[in-house]
């Protein structure tokens, strides 16, 4: 396995938060999306703009968050990895209770029991 390569040679960024607060409202909606997986057509078509103007918006993503084009490198993965990285700094745990339903776990507040699979019970 090869050795990981330190944060600072993939990615620039000193300070996530204050680079994605340099971002727009749109350029966070976008990052949001590609964080879902939704490829920039599916972007277009959940923001109701041209596959164009999601191309234009990542770009500015890049751009303010000094993503540089690399051969050896994904920006739309980084991109989303900063993303995250903010995500997982801010996030308060919050205690999740599950609850079945007839199509998957789903979470709920009123259920204080332990996951259940679908298709088995409990006592």
């Amino acid at each position: 396995m090869a050795a990981p390569i330190p944060r600072h040679q993939v990615c620039p960024v000193d300070d996530v938060g204050e680079a994605l607060g340099r971002l727009t409202r749109r350029e966070r909606e976008v990052l949001d999306l590609m964080a879902a997986g939704l490829s920039n057509a599916g972007i277009a078509r959940r923001l109701f703009v041209s596959e164009r103007t999601v191309e234009a918006t990542t770009a500015h993503v890049f751009r303010k968050l000094d993503l540089d084009p690399s051969p050896d490198l994904n920006r739309r993965v980084l991109a989303v990895l900063l993303h995250y990285e903010r995500v997982s700094r801010t996030a308060q745990p919050k205690p999740s209770t599950w609850t079945r339903s007839p199509s998957a776990l789903t979470p709920s507040p009123r259920s204080s029991r332990a996951p259940v699979a679908s298709g088995t019970t409990t006592s």
